[in-house]
């Protein structure tokens, strides 16, 4: 946490291995990451930027971005993202527009979660990306993934929550 232009995104950067430290260095599972693996490095990770990329396709095409479907872990993943709602009113088959513009902006962001859950990976990085959803939406969807993923990173300027984590690292303070 913490104010705009303090860096917390150029640190996030920096943990998804988009760039090399200046000093010091990058360990994932006590392997330091360095050019020469961290393409493995980032397969890893899933990242969930404020506004994702949703395609003029439907939910599900969303969330799989064509990788084999399997009908549990997509149920799992939706009910993770509080999208279970959306579902039974519109169907996994509904189309979501152009940029998600037949959606609204927390549809958006609980998609690329969605998405981001059905990849399975370890380590989830989220960029503000619970900022279009209401406080207790929030706060049910970081309990679950709280329970449900290994590690997650996460820059928010939305202070209701921070109860729920680990640890909280306020950058202003470092």
């Amino acid at each position: 946490v913490g104010p705009s232009g303090q860096g917390k995104s150029t640190l996030m950067d920096l943990l998804m291995g988009l760039f090399e430290p200046s000093t010091g260095r990058l360990v994932y599972s006590g392997i330091p990451i360095n050019s020469s693996n961290v393409g493995w490095y980032q397969s890893n990770i899933s990242h969930l930027p404020q506004s994702p990329v949703i395609l003029d396709r439907s939910i599900r095409e969303n969330i799989t971005l064509y990788k084999k479907f399997d009908q549990e872990l997509f149920d799992h993943c939706i009910d993770l993202a509080c999208l279970t709602s959306l579902l039974n009113t519109y169907g996994p088959d509904h189309l979501c527009g152009d940029r998600g513009s037949l959606l609204s902006g927390g549809q958006r962001q609980r998609i690329g979660l969605a998405r981001c859950l059905y990849f399975n990976r370890p380590l989830l990085f989220l960029d503000e990306a619970t900022s279009s959803l209401d406080s207790e939406t929030e706060r049910k969807i970081l309990t679950s993934l709280l329970r449900s993923t290994s590690t997650i990173v996460s820059i928010t300027h939305s202070i209701d929550n921070l109860h729920i984590y680990d640890n909280v690292i306020d950058i202003t303070k470092i």
